[in-house]
């Protein structure tokens, strides 16, 4: 079983990683949407959701973000 969660970046900084490197923390929230999209569904399921990480410096990862746009998400057990 997996759970699909929906996701906005809504934003994109540097991080001090240390020793001179620098990172990238991504903060996103839980998608609100409009009834009938399949926003408004994910909306339903997860009202409320704030997620927050770190891109090692000089990882390619920190370039496929982008402020203002969804990503989903799936969560499945190990």
């Amino acid at each position: 079983m997996s759970v699909k969660a929906k996701f906005c970046c809504s934003s994109i900084a540097k991080h001090n990683w240390g020793s001179g490197r620098i990172g990238t923390e991504i903060k996103m929230h839980a998608v609100q949407g409009k009834s009938g999209s399949d926003s408004q569904d994910f909306a339903d399921a997860t009202p409320n959701g704030h997620l927050e990480f770190i891109i090692a410096p000089d990882r390619a990862a920190a370039d496929f973000f982008e402020v203002g746009k969804d990503y989903y998400l799936t969560f499945e057990a190990e």
